[in-house]
């Protein structure tokens, strides 16, 4: 979310910089500096599995952009999968890693899925329940159980953390440098 938000930001902002050099375009730009931006955020979550997984994919898409290219989506998840294994082997007997990388096989699975005609929430509530169902083995094999709730949780949780709870708390990590009154506001 914030490599998209750091994307969209420098495509609105840059565009009007009267000095942007001709070597590079604007799209490569914007990948660049969500690059840069997801590759910071990753460190400050400690390279988690999920986070290594999201930061290869990303970077993998963004790096399309930059040379030009069409990513098929499942290559940068089998390749994101391949270079999570080989970094660290172990890694397969975690929950994290299984649930993660499933999770993103669905929803790359659920975007080949054409809705034309429905809503975004209707778009977002069966993406939810594809993940739901697509899980259920892997909840119950790790956990012994599923959360019957977690579809509605999940339409709320994801928007609000992910858009409000995350941008602050970074926005506060970044005050911390500058004014820890401020940021401890923030953090609050």
């Amino acid at each position: 979310l914030l490599a998209s938000l750091v994307f969209y930001l420098t495509l609105r902002i840059v565009v009007h910089w009267p000095f942007m050099p001709n070597w590079i375009s604007l799209p490569q730009l914007a990948a660049m500096m969500a690059i840069l931006m997801a590759g910071l955020y990753s460190a400050l979550a400690g390279f988690a599995v999920p986070t290594q997984r999201a930061l290869l994919m990303l970077v993998l898409f963004m790096l399309s952009i930059i040379h030009q290219r069409y990513l098929n989506p499942w290559h940068s998840w089998s390749l994101a999968l391949l270079l999570v294994v080989l970094n660290n082997p172990l890694v397969v007997s975690n929950p994290g890693f299984w649930l993660s990388f499933t999770a993103v096989a669905w929803l790359i699975f659920r975007q080949q899925i054409k809705m034309i005609h429905w809503h975004p929430w209707q778009n977002a509530l069966f993406s939810h329940c594809i993940l739901l169902l697509g899980l259920l083995p892997l909840n119950l094999y790790f956990f012994h159980q599923q959360a019957t709730y977690a579809v509605l949780a999940n339409l709320v949780a994801i928007p609000w953390i992910g858009w409000l709870v995350v941008p602050i708390a970074l926005l506060a990590v970044l005050l911390d440098l500058l004014s820890p009154v401020v940021a401890g506001y923030l953090f609050q």
